[in-house]
């Protein structure tokens, strides 16, 4: 069994993740009916409720991770010297050593 396999299989019953995500999506869809619209509170159900294929498509396929961490880690370098490159030639820019 391949290693997909493994993680769909432990996501649907090994771990009770499913059970546990359909009891968010009840409660969650309880509590906005109890929430008044605009409200911010009503804002973040209204969001997820919205995406919630989305929000747990990583339980039907096991190669789609939980999060995007690794993902983020190997952006975030190149991001932090896109922004250090902004203030490179700038007159409030460190001296160069």
């Amino acid at each position: 069994m391949n290693k997909p396999a493994r993680k769909h299989l432990s996501r649907q019953s090994g771990y009770k993740t499913r059970p546990i995500a359909d009891a968010l999506h009840q409660w969650m869809i309880a509590q906005r009916q109890k929430v008044p619209d605009g409200s911010g509170t009503a804002k973040a159900l209204d969001y997820s409720l919205k995406r919630w294929a989305a929000l747990t498509r990583y339980l039907d396929d096991g190669a789609v991770p939980i999060n995007n961490k690794r993902e983020e880690n190997q952006i975030r370098p190149r991001a932090r010297w896109r922004n250090n490159g902004l203030f490179v030639s700038s007159a409030s820019a460190p001296p160069p050593s």
